[in-house]
């Protein structure tokens, strides 16, 4: 069915607020089974929110987060005609309550109710060679955002050097001191490298390859440890105690100026919520 883009993305946002991927529902099943005690009845819930929430077609969490695009456009398109479809579909997204209003002013500290502001939602823009226009919209929940840590390494404090054992010290740290906050089981991302800029992007850009093994050998190893030693933390879901405070992990590696070694390490609460929208001549798909 043939429609224009911002309808497009009302459906996108629509469809991301209210269900989850199936490699993150996967995920959740598998830690639950696992799992007793208060995490059980934890995850226990977890499954049965995203079930009504799916039935229902209601949004998984109050909390409908900050809405960051990856759009990747051919170059025959208008980078700012798509901005404007975007902002316009989240007036409509928060209006029809697929959204909650979250954009708001930091110096009046009043909300600005239609869910736009400045740098809301978040829009990062590619030029691809392909001749459609592909949209990935993630939902970044506000807890999991606050749990988020940037390192400078080496780091005295935790006595962490430039090496992967000091990656590793950052990334234990920050599930350490996220002690259950930030809706766990959470997924994580570690990009190190870069600039300050470079490495919070790709960050939230990495979630959208969770479900992809690294190619290299050694950082698959890598990741699989570091995913072990964090469920080896016994912070368990919702902070309550147990096997799984992390569902994923992945890394990215970027190059870095000699005198810098920055460590990013973001989360996602359970509901990772990531959607894809393809759109070529007023034709929707979505992923």
């Amino acid at each position: 069915m043939k429609t224009d883009l911002t309808h497009a993305i009302v459906e996108l946002y629509k469809i991301t607020s209210t269900t989850l991927p199936e490699e993150v529902k996967e995920k959740i099943n598998k830690a639950k089974e696992k799992a007793d005690g208060l995490e059980k009845k934890a995850l226990d819930s977890v499954v049965e929110n995203i079930e009504i929430a799916e039935k229902k077609s209601v949004p998984l969490c109050q909390d409908t987060g900050l809405p960051v695009f990856f759009v990747f456009y051919p170059k025959t398109v208008s980078q700012k005609e798509i901005e404007k479809s975007i902002l316009q579909a989240t007036e409509q997204a928060t209006e029809k309550n697929i959204l909650r209003a979250n954009a708001v002013d930091s110096f009046t500290q009043k909300n600005l109710g239609n869910g736009v502001g400045e740098k809301i939602p978040t829009i990062y823009f590619e030029e691809w060679e392909k001749d459609f226009i592909k949209i990935n919209l993630l939902l970044k929940g506000g807890g999991s955002e606050n749990i988020g840590k940037t390192y400078s390494l080496p780091n005295p404090e935790l006595k962490a050097g430039r090496d992967l054992n000091g990656i590793r010290k950052c990334v234990l740290d920050a599930a350490i001191k996220a002690q259950g906050l930030g809706c766990p089981p959470n997924i994580v991302s570690v990009v190190v490298g870069g600039s300050k800029d470079a490495v919070a992007v790709e960050a939230k850009k990495l979630f959208f390859e969770m479900h992809k093994k690294n190619e290299k050998k050694e950082t698959a190893e890598f990741e699989e440890k570091l995913l072990k030693e964090i469920n080896s933390l016994g912070i368990g879901a919702m902070g309550l105690g147990g096997k799984t405070t992390a569902l994923d992990l992945k890394t990215k590696f970027l190059a870095r100026h000699p005198a810098t070694f920055f460590v990013e390490i973001a989360f996602c609460c359970w509901a990772e919520r990531k959607h894809s929208l393809e759109w070529k001549s007023g034709e929707a798909k979505y992923e």
